[in-house]
């Protein structure tokens, strides 16, 4: 697995850095206004470049990376976005089946379930077995966002799961209806 180095991608670079004890940074469209086109232009490998640099424990070293992700779902999951939304979509879901650490699945999850539809379905579902609880909780969150499309694979993930995995998808089952 790659361990690229968080602040020589050169997406991460146009991250503004915290200063004058700001908690946030913000990445407005008059600070960087073609950030999220050039970096959805630049393909799967410039998205992958970056989900690369995610650390296994969220200690705020990749800060950069987590916001660059999260702002990159929340932006492409506006109605208008559908293409860009597909791509980004399509991306985070294979990279959630990929070999990475499970608190980057989690993260990459958490993610899907802000825009996700049935084409994550699959990947998401995937993950309802794994050992680790938060990737577990945050598949089953995302595929109750995406709702009745995700009810089947819910229900044939639950003959399989047991333990927390199991009340899990019996909770997302429940909150879909």
């Amino acid at each position: 697995m790659p361990d690229k180095d968080t602040q020589k991608n050169p997406w991460l670079e146009r991250v503004p850095n915290l200063e004058g004890g700001k908690r946030f940074p913000s990445i407005k469209p008059d600070d960087d206004p073609k950030l999220f086109d050039e970096l959805l232009a630049g393909g799967k490998e410039a998205v992958v470049g970056i989900i690369d640099t995610l650390k296994e424990v969220d200690n705020g070293k990749d800060w950069k990376a987590r916001f660059l992700l999260s702002a990159l779902a929340t932006q492409t999951g506006a109605p208008d976005k559908k293409e860009a939304r597909s791509k980004v979509e399509a991306i985070f879901a294979r990279e959630l089946q990929a070999d990475r650490p499970a608190g980057v699945k989690t993260f990459l999850a958490m993610q899907l379930g802000w825009f996700a539809g049935p084409t994550s379905v699959a990947a998401l579902a995937s993950q309802l077995a794994a050992e680790d609880v938060a990737l577990v909780d945050a598949a089953a969150a995302a595929l109750t966002a995406i709702g009745k499309p995700a009810a089947p694979a819910l229900s044939k993930a639950k003959g399989m799961a047991g333990g927390h995995g199991k009340a899990a998808i019996e909770h997302a089952l429940k909150q879909i209806g």
